[in-house]
């Protein structure tokens, strides 16, 4: 193909810009890429661990207001209170239905957030997730069961039995609050490998953007090359032309050659 000398820089230009093009439409992705993975993180992660805190500041309330009752129902039995412990009661079953609805919320999200996960490792994670809290969820039904037996006994002055009662509902609190420490664990756990992915992935850019660079450099240096040589080789055999002519030699004829303006020039002359 005959180009123009013009042409010939146009076309080296232009291929660099296209390649440069190319290496800054690859960071603008991956710098929106990490940006996701950083509101991932903080929406849902970090949603998780304030759901876990309300969770857990929940259970201190409503542990408070089931000691409260048994307090109420003892000093009553003496007849040294006037106060009902059945108000107690039931501010601790409003603050047990928050739980549960806490929970049951939770449970859902994971659920959402393990189908659209950033990665197979967060994907295993957030089901593992999801599986704890379905299982803190019915360690609060067991707990919230044994109470609703405390209260009944209060309530009826059945005051024998308070000691088992007591030591069922203890345990199933431990068991209880296990469930949310694993829950917060494996959240914090689940922050990690984000951040491990946010690192990875502005690795994989880093190197990524050196070795465009490089690519970049030793493209433009071979079509510069290529277009000097292009252009140096055919110019330098009408150079030896023009001198010829120059010293009257009219025999001699332009050599033909893919320069353009060079041909036309020969053609002229």
């Amino acid at each position: 193909m005959k180009l123009t000398i013009g042409k010939r820089i146009l076309i080296g230009f232009g291929v660099l810009e296209i390649l440069a093009l190319g290496l800054g439409g690859y960071l603008i992705y991956t710098m929106s890429e990490l940006r996701r993975i950083e509101s991932t993180i903080k929406e849902r992660d970090l949603h998780v661990l304030d759901v876990l805190k309300d969770l857990t500041q929940n259970q201190g309330v409503t542990r408070g207001l089931r000691e409260r009752s048994v307090a109420q129902s003892l000093l009553s039995k003496q007849k040294l209170t006037s106060q009902d412990p059945k108000s107690s009661q039931e501010q601790w079953r409003n603050g047990a239905e928050r739980t549960v609805k806490l929970l049951t919320e939770l449970e859902a999200n994971m659920s959402d957030y393990e189908k659209t996960a950033l990665s197979p490792s967060r994907k295993v994670q957030w089901g593992k997730m999801r599986q704890n809290t379905s299982e803190t969820l019915d360690a609060w039904k067991n707990l919230t069961a044994e109470v609703e037996n405390l209260f009944e006994n209060l309530n009826r002055g059945d005051f024998a039995k308070l000691a088992d009662v007591f030591a069922a509902v203890d345990r199933l609190r431990q068991a209880y609050d296990s469930k949310i420490s694993t829950g917060t664990q494996m959240t914090k756990d689940s922050i990690e490998l984000g951040n491990g992915l946010s690192a990875a992935t502005y690795d994989m850019a880093k190197t990524s953007s050196l070795v465009g660079l490089a690519l970049l450099l030793l493209l433009g240096t071979g079509a510069a090359l290529f277009i000097q040589r292009s252009i140096n080789r055919p110019l330098g055999t009408f150079i030896q032309f023009t001198e010829r002519v120059g010293q009257g030699d009219l025999t001699q004829q332009a050599a033909a050659t893919d320069v353009t303006d060079l041909e036309q020039l020969g053609g002229s002359l």
